[in-house]
């Protein structure tokens, strides 16, 4: 699982939600302000107090025209560029006492930067990590920039295509980050409820295999205790001073009061999605008395059958629970029972369960042509594939003819107990092989498939008939992007193929392969 770690702070799946209290434009210009900012921001419980770094001379050009003005609509309106820059900037001179006051009491300090130049400062700084605005995701040069330092990025992704975000992801950890962050945002201040699309959050995560978030700009505390339901693992909101005092982002920003009444029902919300446990809590486990199971209902002799007549589903729950009555129907008793005896596993005789099998895999036969050819006409299979057409037996026959006399394909049947169970393809050239899977419905979900990616995968570069392996993966089929990274694949990128939006995942040879 994805995990970042800002100055020893893990963040990531399985840790509290990293808490980012926002300074930006709410210290009026005063650094006293400033200060009490960073303090309120400790006292509600935040974990890290970040700021804007740049002037308004590397935001924009001291221009009056109307291009450069701020028009209707905007909580800015009127203003020039350069001017609402002017009166947001923090001065640099601030930064160093406002980091040396954050860490005396115990509080990360990072930055958002603009600019090369504005980098350049923060390292001088030492801050641990970095900030990318929405509206500087598509700024190369920007991000190349904070990529080199090596430290951990957090990039809001508000106005961004999966694309555009595909692509800053690509340029990042080309140029040096190993650690990202996607925090889903809106860019509209403040931001209303109904434009959040809150559940944009899974598939980040999903698609681009990264720790995710929520920088939040609407009113209110909704869309943030969502967004921990929803797993985010770095929440950043506005803060500002409670007195009355009217700063550029005022409007959408919270109160230390709000703030730590917010932080207060994250971590409760925290402590309510726990850890993903499926099972009983200690407070339930003397309720499964109250539970079905079944119980002797008259005297059984050794050997006899179990039917009816003999067993029922009562209440308490000290016997097999409800769901074996099917398999103990028609088995014998292992020994004589009374009436009123819960029945255990040790009272009768049934063949031994196989709980998860091995599987195997051999080479795709003609004789396979049948269940292949139903598995790829089954609906679920055609709507998450590219090509989504139903595929007559004729064309059919003739295609896994034509696979299996080629030689660049590998193509292999999953069996698990001897019954066929899935296919895996892999098309190679010049030692990049393009893998495809399907399993038969009742193979799915039990992690046979990421197994099987898996290891035919490493038998590849053990054989030395690929140093890659790539899939391509509709962005809406979420369970098999799910089975790829587990198997290892990491994304590449976003890609278009014949009209469809895929992702391009992919597992490389490496020295101990």
């Amino acid at each position: 699982m994805p995990v970042i770690n800002i100055a020893g702070r893990l963040i990531g799946e399985g840790q509290p939600c990293y808490i980012i209290a926002e300074m930006s434009a709410n210290h009026g210009g005063s650094l006293d302000k400033a200060m009490q900012i960073v303090r309120a921001a400790k006292a509600a419980g935040a974990d890290a107090i970040k700021l804007q770094t740049y002037t308004p001379d590397t935001m924009t050009l001291n221009c009056d025209s109307d291009c450069f003005r701020i028009h209707e609509g905007s909580l800015w309106e009127g203003k020039t560029l350069y001017q609402l820059y002017a009166e947001a900037m923090t001065p640099w001179e601030w930064h160093r006492p406002l980091k040396e006051e954050a860490e005396k009491i115990g509080l990360h300090f990072f930055s958002t930067p603009f600019d090369e130049t504005s980098v350049n400062f923060l390292e001088e700084l030492g801050v641990p990590a970095y900030k990318i605005a929405s509206f500087e995701l598509t700024d190369d040069l920007l991000l190349r920039r904070v990529a080199r330092t090596g430290k951990p990025v957090i990039m809001s992704t508000g106005m961004s295509t999966m694309e555009e975000i595909a692509r800053a992801l690509s340029v990042l950890r080309s140029s040096g980050a190993r650690e990202i962050a996607l925090l889903k945002c809106v860019s509209a201040y403040p931001a209303p409820l109904h434009e959040m699309n809150l559940s944009a959050i899974t598939r980040l995560r999903e698609s681009f295999g990264v720790v995710v978030g929520l920088s939040d700009h609407t009113l209110g505390d909704v869309s943030s205790l969502v967004s921990v339901g929803l797993g985010a693992a770095v929440f950043e909101k506005h803060l500002r001073l409670d007195d009355g005092e009217s700063t550029p982002d005022a409007v959408f920003s919270m109160t230390p009061l709000q703030l730590e009444q917010l932080v207060v029902k994250m971590r409760d919300a925290e402590a309510a999605m726990g850890v993903g446990f499926i099972g009983r809590t200690d407070n339930e486990r003397a309720n499964l008395r109250f539970r079905r199971s079944i119980f002797v209902s008259c005297n059984i002799k050794q050997g006899a059958v179990f039917s009816r007549e003999n067993i029922q589903l009562v209440r308490p729950g000290f016997g097999l629970p409800s769901y074996c009555w099917d398999k103990i129907i028609g088995q014998k008793a292992a020994h004589d029972l009374s009436q009123g005896q819960p029945l255990g596993r040790q009272d009768v005789v049934f063949p031994s369960e196989t709980v998860r099998p091995e599987f195997q895999v051999r080479m795709v036969r003609p004789e396979d042509a049948r269940v292949l050819w139903e598995w790829r006409n089954l609906r679920d299979v055609r709507e998450v594939s590219i090509g989504q057409e139903e595929i007559s037996w004729e064309q059919h026959v003739h295609w896994l003819d034509e696979k299996l006399k080629d030689p660049q394909t590998i193509f292999y049947m999953i069996e698990v107990a001897g019954q066929v169970a899935g296919q895996v393809r892999f098309a190679i050239k010049d030692f990049t092989a393009q893998v495809s899977i399907v399993l038969a419905p009742s193979y799915r979900a039990c992690g046979l498939g990421s197994a099987a990616l898996q290891q035919l995968s490493q038998a590849l570069f053990l054989n030395k008939w690929a140093d890659v392996v790539e899939a391509l993966i509709r962005q809406e089929n979420t369970a098999s992007l799910s089975a790829f990274v587990k198997a290892g694949f990491i994304f590449e990128t976003a890609i278009t193929v014949s009209g469809v939006d895929c992702f391009l995942y992919k597992m490389k040879k490496t020295s101990s392969s």
